[in-house]
């Protein structure tokens, strides 16, 4: 996410790193992830760097323990690489 450390990405919420026009569809999903909904298929969106580059992503979300309450925790990986080459 270009943050200086982890700490910098510490209690951030994964919707606000989004591309603007897809905060919706990422919204979206986690609500369904927070209502108990089977999560879905990892879904794509863009995600935009702390320097401004877009990047896009690869993610999933669930519902996690934390600290003896329900949290949701989404890991994105980077596939813009990979969605080049398929692309050419």
């Amino acid at each position: 996410l270009g943050a200086p450390d982890a700490a910098a990405l510490a209690g951030t919420s994964i919707a606000s790193t989004m591309h603007p026009d897809d905060r919706p569809a990422v919204a979206e999903a986690l609500a369904k992830v927070e209502r108990g909904e089977a999560p879905e298929a990892p879904r794509h969106y863009r995600l935009v760097r702390a320097d401004g580059a877009v990047v896009e992503v690869e993610c999933v979300s669930a519902v996690v323990d934390f600290d003896g309450a329900p949290a949701v925790q989404t890991l994105a990986r980077d596939v813009t690489e990979r969605n080049r080459l398929q692309r050419q």
